[in-house]
């Protein structure tokens, strides 16, 4: 800025405020962007959520089927154990499948 008489040279003043308007103007475009990028990332969550909901119900459905499964072998075990039946091959399977799908051995 250049100084005559008594203050700053007006048009210097004015290329200055124009200058910071437009600094203002672009920082408010770009949180215009980062707003939207923003609510496309809280829907995708809001889509995981769900499915990791979906996914533990599931999870919990057969976790509760593979007990009963259990329960039911141990049942046909004890009826059918004087029968030549090796229910310890059985056993093995079915704590294979439990390993594969991740499941915790029932009580």
């Amino acid at each position: 800025m250049s100084d005559r008489g008594n203050g700053a040279d007006l048009g210097s003043v004015i290329a200055m405020l124009s200058g910071v308007l437009e600094g203002q103007q672009s920082a408010q475009a770009e949180m215009r962007l980062m707003r939207a990028d923003i609510q496309e990332i809280k829907g995708v969550v809001n889509q995981h959520s769900l499915a990791l909901a979906e996914h533990g119900r599931r999870l919990n459905d057969l976790t509760g089927r593979v007990s009963s499964l259990r329960e039911a072998v141990t049942a046909y075990h004890a009826s059918v154990l004087g029968h030549g039946v090796l229910i310890s091959e059985l056993d093995a399977r079915v704590r294979r499948i439990e390993h594969h799908l991740n499941l915790p051995p029932a009580a």
